[in-house]
């Protein structure tokens, strides 16, 4: 049953079927595909797989022409409630031009399916980030712990490196271990990636390149299929052109798990699929055929990737672009930063990387506040805190399981505190 093509809304609710996603049916569907595809488009498929060029001219008079025929075909979809709740809450973010522009690219201008993918695109984002982020840029601050430690790890990224005709190659990695995770974390985490890449006008002409990628030889069947299920179709409705997809394995136990993904994609993505299977060192040789560099990939030991300190840095450089970008900060997240400074006197907050970079902050500047006059020590911690803020750092407290942004004057009092037990701790040394 392939239903990758159907124009429903139940993007990430909807069942995983129970017939047609055996192996050999969907490499039966794929070889019907190929068939009854056209001269042209078994072409098309033929030069994105293997990353000959195959871009459109745009011109602003295409442009123009198709966000208008897009608009109209956006406003005749019937049931569009998650667009329209988005809409309500903020027009000018629904109704931005870059943002419906990659919509357009990701279905190369075709206006019926920018549409369609535009209105579905807001179902899923109100499935995995609820009503009231409808509306906004979904940033790290954004996501929980979950999603925070699933983005850490690693396991779906972009390459640092593109394949061989500069287009961006997006990997993601299934062992037992993320297959325990929730499905709507794992979700949530390929959601915030695909979004950062997507602001590339270049990924966005060019497409991508996605490798699914299943590491060992244990896997829980029916949640592996239901989670590659939706991955699958949470990609069909995000801004990204899919322009090849390689589907890779060792272990044949991987195989229904990744063909039940395969199941959900439609015709035009079924028919960039190619299936690679074999040990690692074999499977790098056969991407290489398709201008993928194996040395890109992370270092794996088995079924786990090896930590990647690059990759860290990265996220947390996109962290602080996100914060200094944004126009209003957000009222409360799950997962402080690396320049946020933590209110508390327990273990975890005076070791947490941003509070041990503000009490330098401090020492560096306790000699010209112990010689300050009242009025001038107030402007020196205010100074303090006015670092902190243009680093992107907050200033939070911990309420329940969130972390809660405190205002300016409890974050100057929390300066002030800073230095008196510096001045303590140096008076007791010196005894």
């Amino acid at each position: 049953m392939f239903r990758g093509g159907q124009d429903n809304f139940d993007v990430l609710a909807g069942p995983v079927p129970n017939e047609g996603t055996k192996p050999e049916d969907v490499e039966t569907q794929i070889a019907s595909d190929l068939a009854q595809a056209s001269p042209g488009d078994r072409e098309r498929a033929y030069f994105d797989l293997h990353g000959i060029p195959n871009v459109w001219s745009e011109t602003p008079q295409l442009i123009q022409q198709n966000l208008e025929r897009m608009d109209q075909k956006v406003q005749g979809i019937r049931y569009k409630v998650a667009f329209e709740m988005a809409e309500a809450q903020s027009s000018r973010y629904v109704r931005d031009r870059e943002l419906r522009l990659t919509f357009l690219r990701a279905d190369m201008f075709d206006a019926n399916k920018a549409a369609l993918r535009f209105a579905r695109f807001f179902q899923a984002k109100l499935d995995l980030f609820g009503q009231e982020k409808l509306a906004l840029n979904i940033t790290q601050d954004d996501l929980d712990h979950d999603d925070m430690m699933l983005l850490n790890s690693g396991y779906g990224r972009f390459l640092e490196q593109p394949d061989q005709t500069g287009r961006p190659v997006a990997v993601l990695f299934f062992n037992e271990e993320q297959l325990n995770f929730n499905i709507i974390s794992l979700l949530r985490q390929v959601y915030y990636s695909i979004m950062i890449a997507s602001k590339n006008v270049e990924f966005q002409r060019g497409g991508v390149v996605a490798i699914v990628y299943g590491l060992g030889d244990s896997a829980n069947c029916d949640k592996g299929s239901e989670i590659a299920w939706k991955m699958a179709k949470l990609a069909q409705v995000l801004p990204m052109r899919l322009a090849a997809i390689h589907v890779c394995y060792e272990s044949l136990v991987w195989k229904p798990i990744l063909s039940t993904g395969i199941a959900s994609f439609d015709t035009f993505c079924r028919l960039r699929v190619r299936t690679h299977h074999g040990p690692q060192h074999e499977v790098a040789t056969k991407l290489r055929g398709f201008g993928i560099a194996p040395s890109t990939f992370p270092a794996a030991h088995g079924e786990r990737l090896l930590e990647d300190p690059n990759y860290r840095v990265r996220l947390r450089n996109q962290r602080k672009v996100e914060r200094l970008s944004q126009s209003a900060r957000r009222n409360a997240i799950h997962i402080p930063s690396d320049y946020d400074v933590l209110l508390g006197k327990g273990f975890s907050a005076q070791n947490h990387f941003g509070n041990k970079e503000f009490r330098q902050l401090v020492v560096s500047r306790q000699s010209v506040y112990d010689s300050a006059e009242k009025g001038s020590k107030l402007q020196i911690a205010q100074g303090i805190v006015d670092i902190v803020h243009q680093s992107s750092g907050m200033f939070l407290k911990q309420e329940d399981k969130l972390w809660i942004p405190v205002d300016n004057s409890v974050a100057r009092t929390k300066v002030s505190a800073a230095f008196r037990t510096l001045r303590l701790d140096k008076k007791a040394k010196d005894k």
